[in-house]
């Protein structure tokens, strides 16, 4: 069996939940932050790829 595929993006919610955060926090962090995100429609998608790399550049406990 082969796992899935990450997601290319991901809705602010969807986001916020992922990184256990409020969605208040993530708009916070998206706009500070300059993460990449796109719109479609009326929606906000944050990129997956963005993200990962926003967290894994936080600094260590």
């Amino acid at each position: 069996m082969t796992a899935a595929p990450p997601p290319i993006a991901m809705s602010v919610p969807e986001a916020a939940q992922a990184c256990s955060l409020s969605e208040r926090q993530m708009w916070r962090i998206l706009k500070a932050e300059n993460i990449p995100t796109r719109k479609l429609g009326r929606r906000t998608l944050v990129l997956y790829d963005g993200l990962k790399n926003y967290i894994e550049g936080l600094p260590q406990s």
